[in-house]
C-alpha cells in the first residue's frame, strides 16, 4: 500500500498553531474529565453521565411529569435516542412513563422513589469525581478564568437556532464551594454543547460522525496504511462489536476496507480507500471551521490562551485516563480514546 501524506498541526486550515493547541487541551480536558465520571457511575451505580442528568433533570423538575420532548431539550439528546435511554432507566424501575391527559400524542416521563435514592448516590460520586478531576487540579483564578470564558463560548452556541431551547434545572454537587460549581458548570455545558455541534454538523455536512472521522483520521495517518481491528478496538476503549459496525458503515460508503495481515492471515486489517482523501479533508475543513466559529469566536486571543492553558491543567493529573465519548446521541456516553485529529 502507498504510504499517505500525514497532516500535521498546521493542517486544521484556517487555525494557527497557538489556536489548535489551546483547542487541543480543551478538547483532551473535556473527553477526559467525561470518561473519567462514565468510569466511576458505570463501576457504581451502572449509570453514564446522560443517565444521571436525565434522572437529576426530573428529579430538580418543578412539575412532577415532564414532557419527553423538553426532557431531550434539557439534556441536549435527540429524541430518539433519548428514547431508548429513558427505556433502559424504566427497565431499572428508575424512571416510569405515561401518556398525557390533555394531548394524548404528548408522553410524560417522572423519576421513581428508587429512581430519586439511585440518583441523590450517583450525584455524591459525580461530585467527588468533579472534585478529583476537573476542580481540585486549578487555582482560583484558573476557576474563574475557565468559568467566564467557557460561558463565552455557551453563550455563543446558545445564539444558535439549534441550541435556543429552555434549559431545565441542573444539580448542586455537594462538597463543592460557588466557585467550584460555577467552574464545573460551565466547563461541562460548553463542552457539551460545543462537541454535540461537531457531531451534529459533520452528519448534516458530510454524513460521518465524529467518531467516522476520528477512525479516517487514525487509518490515514498510520504509518504502514492499515492497522488491526483489534488494536482500533483498544485504541478508541470500544467493543470489537463496534468497532466492526463503524468499519461495515465506512466500507458501506466506500471509505474503509479490511485487508488480511501480510504477516497472520487470521489477523484483519482496516484501511482508508483511494477514495477517502477528498471525503476526510471535507470533514475536516468543516471541523476546523466550527472550532472557528464556535470555540475561537467567542474569545479574544488572551481569552483563548488563558482557557488552554488552565485545560491542560487538568489533563496533566489525568494522564492514565486517556479516553473520550461515544457519540451516539451526541451526547457524553461510552468511552472511546483520543484520535490524532485532536491534534
Amino acid at each position: 500500500m502507498p504510504h499517505r501524506h500525514r497532516r500535521t498541526m498546521s493542517d486544521l486550515p484556517g487555525l494557527d498553531l497557538a489556536e489548535q493547541r489551546s483547542w487541543q487541551n480543551y478538547l483532551e480536558a473535556a473527553l477526559r474529565f467525561e470518561s473519567a465520571l462514565n468510569r466511576r457511575l458505570t463501576g457504581e451505580h451502572q449509570l453514564s453521565v446522560l443517565d444521571l442528568r436525565v434522572l437529576d433533570v426530573l428529579r430538580e423538575s418543578d412539575s412532577a411529569f415532564v414532557r419527553m420532548g423538553d426532557l431531550a431539550a434539557a439534556v441536549d439528546s435527540l429524541p430518539g435516542h433519548l428514547t431508548k435511554r429513558v427505556q433502559r432507566l424504566e427497565s431499572r424501575r428508575l424512571i416510569s412513563r405515561e401518556r398525557c391527559r390533555e394531548d394524548r400524542r404528548a408522553v410524560l416521563a417522572t423519576i421513581t422513589v428508587e429512581g430519586r435514592s439511585i440518583a441523590e448516590c450517583a450525584t455524591v460520586t459525580y461530585a467527588e469525581g468533579v472534585k478529583q478531576d476537573l476542580v481540585g487540579a486549578l487555582s482560583r483564578t484558573q476557576l474563574v478564568a475557565i468559568a467566564e470564558n467557557c460561558r463565552r463560548i455557551t453563550d455563543g452556541l446558545n445564539r444558535h437556532p439549534a441550541r435556543s431551547a429552555t434549559r431545565l434545572p441542573t444539580c448542586h454537587l455537594p462538597g463543592l464551594d460557588e466557585d467550584e460549581t460555577r467552574c464545573w458548570r460551565a466547563f461541562f455545558d460548553s463542552s457539551t454543547g460545543l462537541l454535540t455541534r461537531l457531531h451534529r454538523t459533520l452528519l448534516r455536512a458530510v454524513d460521518l460522525s465524529l467518531v467516522d472521522v476520528f477512525l479516517l483520521d487514525t487509518l490515514s495517518k498510520s504509518e504502514t496504511g492499515a492497522v488491526r481491528m483489534t488494536d482500533l478496538a483498544q485504541a478508541f476503549d470500544l467493543a470489537p462489536s463496534r468497532v466492526t459496525q463503524q468499519i461495515d458503515r465506512l466500507e458501506a460508503q466506500g471509505l474503509a476496507r479490511r485487508i488480511p495481515s501480510p504477516t497472520d492471515r487470521r489477523v484483519v486489517l482496516a484501511a482508508v480507500s483511494d477514495s477517502t482523501s477528498a471525503r476526510l479533508e471535507r470533514a475536516i475543513a468543516c471541523y476546523a471551521k466550527e472550532i472557528r466559529d464556535c470555540y475561537l469566536g467567542p474569545l479574544s486571543r488572551e481569552q483563548m490562551i488563558s482557557l488552554g492553558d488552565s485545560c491542560r491543567r487538568i489533563t496533566t493529573p489525568a494522564s492514565v485516563i486517556d479516553v473520550q465519548p461515544n457519540w451516539e446521541s451526541g451526547a457524553f456516553g461510552q468511552p472511546v480514546r483520543r484520535s490524532k485529529i485532536a491534534h
